[in-house]
């Protein structure tokens, strides 16, 4: 509908009569949420469960779709993931991304996972 500029479609029945018409507003209603649904979720899904923040870590506002975040996370990586985390979020339309991080994480390297300390051994031993 976008591509050829369409706003409005017949809707036929089987024997193609005229039953009704679709605009392209009825068929993005059902894609359309509430911005206060949308930020209820971006705070319970992003900040809460994602980064296991506290509901008040970052400023979250919407309007129309759009969500922008503020605030100061202990992260940096927290930052990009509170992003994209907030893009997958049914509804949103686009993403202004003003959070900041007080910790660069970003050059730190994984540890590595093998045993060290009083085990050291032990288990190759027996």
């Amino acid at each position: 509908m976008a591509e050829h500029r369409v706003e409005r479609l017949p809707v036929l029945d089987e024997e193609e009569r005229l039953v009704g018409i679709v605009t392209r507003r009825d068929v993005l209603q059902v894609f359309l949420r509430p911005d206060a649904d949308i930020r209820e979720d971006v705070i319970q899904e992003v900040l809460v469960r994602t980064l296991w923040l506290t509901p008040l870590a970052a400023d979250v506002q919407v309007d129309d779709g759009v969500v922008r975040l503020e605030g100061t996370l202990e992260r940096e990586s927290d930052v990009s993931i509170a992003g994209h985390a907030t893009a997958r979020i049914d509804g949103v339309v686009a993403v202004d991304n003003r959070l900041a991080g007080r910790f660069d994480d970003s050059a730190l390297r994984a540890v590595s996972s093998t045993t060290h300390g009083v085990t050291d051994g032990w288990s190759h031993s027996r």
